[in-house]
C-alpha cells in the first residue's frame, strides 16, 4: 500500500523564522515577480520505500501522471494499492484509460481516494513539509538549481527509511498506527 501525492515548489523563497543580530533583521533579495515552480510527484510506503520524480517544466497532468505510475510501480517492484487524493487528474479520461489497458486478470495498480479536503491523512503530505522546510529562506536562480536542490533533500530523505517510516506516525495520522 503506497500513498501518493503531487506538490510543488516555486522559485519564491519559503520564509521561516531564522536569526539575525538584534536590530537587523535579515533580507533576501529576490524576484518577487517570478513565479516558475518544480513539480514532485511521490509515493511513500509504510515500510520505508520512497520513490519520487521531480520535473521542471511538465507537471504530472494526465498523461504526466499516467508515466509516473508505470515508473513508479517498475521501482517499486510489486503491484501497487495506490492510495492518493481527489484531484482531477487522478479522476481524468487519461487515467482511466491507463488503469482500463491493465492485465484484467491481474492488474498491477488499484486506486482508493482519501476522502475529499483531507491531506492531513495522507502521510507523503509530511515529506513535502520535511522538503520544503530545508528550502526555505533560500534563494534560486533558476528552476534548473531549484531542481538539483529538491532532488538533493528527495535523495537524503529516500536513504533514510526510520525518516519516512515517522511520518506514518505523525499525531496527525492516528488512523494509520496499525503500521507500526
Amino acid at each position: 500500500m503506497a500513498f501518493q501525492d503531487e506538490s510543488a515548489v516555486r522559485l519564491l523563497p519559503g520564509l521561516a523564522r531564522s536569526y539575525a543580530p538584534i536590530g537587523r533583521p535579515p533580507v533576501m533579495l529576490c524576484d518577487t515577480k517570478n513565479k516558475d515552480y518544480v513539480s514532485i510527484s511521490g509515493a511513500i510506503i509504510s515500510n520505508g520505500q520512497f520513490y519520487f520524480e521531480v520535473r521542471e517544466q511538465e507537471g504530472f497532468k494526465r498523461k504526466g501522471l499516467t508515466r509516473f505510475l508505470t515508473n513508479c510501480r517498475k521501482q517499486l517492484r510489486n503491484d501497487l494499492l495506490l492510495i492518493w487524493d481527489n484531484a482531477p487528474a487522478h479522476k481524468s479520461q487519461v487515467v482511466k484509460e491507463y488503469l482500463a489497458q491493465q492485465n484484467s486478470d491481474h492488474p498491477g495498480i488499484w486506486l482508493e481516494y482519501l476522502p475529499t479536503y483531507s491531506p492531513e491523512l495522507n502521510p507523503i503530505e509530511q515529506v513535502w513539509g520535511y522538503l520544503k522546510s530545508k528550502l526555505s529562506n533560500r534563494f534560486f536562480q533558476n528552476t534548473k538549481a531549484l531542481k538539483l536542490e529538491v532532488i538533493r533533500v528527495l535523495k537524503e530523505v529516500k536513504k533514510n527509511k526510520k525518516l519516512i517510516i515517522s511520518f506514518f506516525r505523525n499525531h496527525e495520522l492516528n488512523c494509520y498506527q496499525f503500521f507500526s
